[in-house]
């Protein structure tokens, strides 16, 4: 009787996973080789590791194994590769040994990583505690500093009740001594007369005061409105001088207008003289008195530019020993 047993390539199981749950004819062939020699573990573990250390035999090829002397075809005693199998079990145990530590590494290493990432925010509390420590530290020596002032002045507080005390029972120790004197005046009478005296000297300030006040403020208002009046009138003033600057300049220009005029009636009157001069002689000629047939003729021309009205006017005078004529035309 042959069995045959095809074992796929898979990744080493750890130590205490069964391979039951994979196919049901490696635990039936179990079963067999647990029945026939109690010794000999299942085939799986001998098939996987024999994938792993020969590289030679295929993951997938079909293995035959005779694990009895009937069910063998050679007729060979199966105590004869038992050395075989020994060492195939072992290195089997080698290879799920190094698959176990394997694992058994990365789960330390995800286990170290988290570790450093707690030591990380551990390593951050411990700093920020530290930074509270140190704020604390310092809260708690401005606290001692402020405690020892305190109890140095409670002491000096003390010092100074037990004084107080001292001196009391000094005074009250002291010997109360009479004396026979005269009687003194009464105090309440005298405490009235200066309040009263002090209350007068009060009000007499208090209006005083007020009379200051009062003229201040009069004069402060006094001040504001001279001020006020100031500006007033010397705005005033100021118009009333460029009203007076501006008749100044016109009374120049009468001036000016005046002369002008003066020298144009004198030059007029100089004109109308000489005329009324020649008229008195053209007279004279007219009913005269030589009777001589010659006559001599002389001709006498003035010519005189006035202004008037912005334009130039031209006189000219022509005289004659005859007769006389006046003309005035306009010069541009």
């Amino acid at each position: 009787m042959s069995l045959t047993v095809e074992v796929e390539k898979r990744r080493p199981l750890a130590t205490g996973v069964s391979m039951e749950m994979f196919s049901p004819e490696l635990t039936q062939t179990r079963n067999s080789f647990a029945a026939l020699d109690p010794e000999v573990p299942a085939p799986s573990s001998v098939v996987a590791s024999q994938s792993r250390l020969d590289p030679e035999v295929p993951a997938s090829s079909s293995t035959a194994l005779s694990p009895s002397p009937v069910a063998s075809t050679s007729g060979s005693d199966p105590r004869s590769s038992q050395p075989h199998q020994t060492m195939r079990l072992s290195n089997t145990k080698t290879v799920l040994d190094i698959d176990n530590a394997k694992l058994a590494a990365e789960d330390f290493k995800m286990k170290y990583a988290k570790e450093q990432a707690m030591r990380m925010a551990v390593e951050a509390d411990i700093s920020g505690l530290r930074r509270v420590l140190g704020d604390m530290n310092l809260g708690r020596s401005d606290l001692e500093m402020h405690y020892e002032g305190l109890k140095d002045e409670l002491i000096m507080l003390k010092r100074n009740h037990q004084e107080i005390a001292l001196v009391k029972t000094h005074v009250g120790s002291q010997v109360n001594v009479s004396v026979d004197a005269a009687p003194s005046q009464d105090l309440n009478a005298a405490m009235t007369e200066i309040r009263k005296h002090y209350e007068s000297v009060v009000i007499n300030n208090r209006k005083e005061l007020e009379a200051c006040y009062q003229s201040k403020v009069s004069k402060s208002s006094l001040e504001g409105t001279l001020a006020d009046t100031q500006k007033r009138y010397s705005a005033q003033l100021a118009g009333l001088q460029s009203m007076v600057t501006s008749l100044e300049l016109q009374l120049s220009q009468l001036h000016a207008n005046i002369a002008h005029n003066k020298q144009e009636y004198d030059m007029l009157l100089n004109l109308k003289t000489r005329l009324e001069l020649e008229i008195a002689e053209y007279r004279r000629l007219l009913h005269g008195e030589d009777d001589s047939s010659t006559q001599v003729v002389t001709k006498t021309i003035t010519v005189t530019q006035t202004i008037v009205d912005g334009k130039v006017m031209v006189l000219w005078f022509l005289s004659l020993f005859g007769g006389a004529r006046l003309s005035a035309s306009p010069a541009y």
